[in-house]
C-alpha cells in the first residue's frame, strides 16, 4: 500500500494507506493517529547507513534519556514530517548563541585563536556508524581548548557530549584536546579526560542504536521536544504549548 492524503469528505486532508492498484483495489488503512501532513508529510525514510548525532549518544551513554526508541528510530531512519520547534526551545536556542558569541568575544579579547562550530564527523567501524555533531567553539592558545554552552541545568550527558567531541577531535584532527570545558549561564565545569574505556562503551552504544531490534519506548515529557510525529510514532503525546 502507499501513503495518501485525502482530498475530500470528513477526512480531507488526513493521511491513509491505499491499494496501489487504486480504483481497481479501493481498500484503505488509516494512518496512525490520522496525521494532517505537511508538504513532506509521510513515513520516516530507512536511511542508507546508520547515523547519530553527538548529542542522541551522549543521552544514551549517560543514562539521561528514558525514552530509547527516539535514538534508535532517528539513526536508522531520515524524517519526511517534524514537529514544528516550540517557541520555547527556540528562546532557549537564541540564548544559546548570545552565551556562544559573549564567550567567543571574551576568548578572542584574550587573542586566542577561536573557531565557533566546528563539525566533527567520522565513521565508527566496527560498527560503521557515521557519528556527526558540532563543537560550539575550539580555542587554540597552543593548547585546543573545546567549549560547549548550555542553557539549563547542568546533566551528566553534558559532559558525555564534550567528552564525545573530544573523541572525535582526536580522530578527525590526529590531537588530543587539552581542556573540555562545560559553560552554563553562571558557571564553567572542566570536564574529562577520557576514560581507558570510553570508546568500548561508546562502540558499543552506537552497535545498540544500529542494531535491528527496536529500543525502550517511553512516551511521557520527552514528547515535547521530540522531533518524530505520530505519523511515526503512534504512542507519541503531545503537549500544549503551555503544557
Amino acid at each position: 500500500m502507499v501513503l495518501r492524503t485525502a482530498k475530500s469528505g470528513g477526512s480531507k486532508g488526513k493521511a491513509f494507506w491505499g491499494c496501489e492498484r487504486f480504483p481497481a483495489c479501493k481498500g484503505t488503512v488509516p494512518a496512525a493517529g490520522g496525521q494532517r501532513l505537511g508538504p513532506k508529510g509521510g513515513p520516516a525514510s530507512r536511511r542508507k547507513e546508520p547515523s547519530v548525532w553527538v548529542t542522541w549518544l551522549a543521552g544514551v551513554m549517560s543514562g539521561d534519556v528514558d525514552c530509547l526508541w527516539r535514538p534508535w528510530f532517528l539513526t536508522q531512519h531520515e524524517l519526511n514530517k517534524r514537529n514544528p520547534t516550540s517557541d520555547a526551545l527556540l528562546g532557549r536556542l537564541e540564548q544559546h548563541d548570545q552565551l556562544v558569541q559573549t564567550l567567543s568575544a571574551r576568548l578572542s579579547q584574550q587573542r586566542v585563536s577561536v573557531t565557533s562550530e566546528v563539525p566533527l564527523n567520522a565513521t565508527i567501524s566496527p560498527p560503521g556508524v557515521k557519528l556527526s555533531g558540532s563543537v560550539d567553539l575550539a580555542a587554540d592558545d597552543g593548547e585546543i581548548a573545546l567549549y560547549e554552552v548550555k542553557t539549563g541545568r547542568a546533566r551528566l550527558s553534558d559532559q558525555y557530549q564534550l567528552l564525545i567531541y573530544s573523541y572525535l577531535w582526536q580522530r578527525v584532527h590526529g590531537v588530543r584536546a587539552g581542556k573540555l570545558i562545560l559553560v552554563y549561564p553562571d558557571a564553567e565545569v572542566l570536564v574529562g579526560p577520557l576514560a581507558p574505556d570510553f570508546e568500548t562503551r561508546l562502540i558499543a552504544a552506537l552497535q545498540t542504536l544500529a542494531g535491528s531490534a527496536p529500543l525502550r519506548r517511553v512516551p511521557g515529557l520527552e514528547c515535547r521536544y521530540c522531533p518524530i510525529t505520530s505519523v511515526d510514532c503512534i504512542e507519541r503525546v503531545d503537549f500544549q504549548e503551555d503544557d
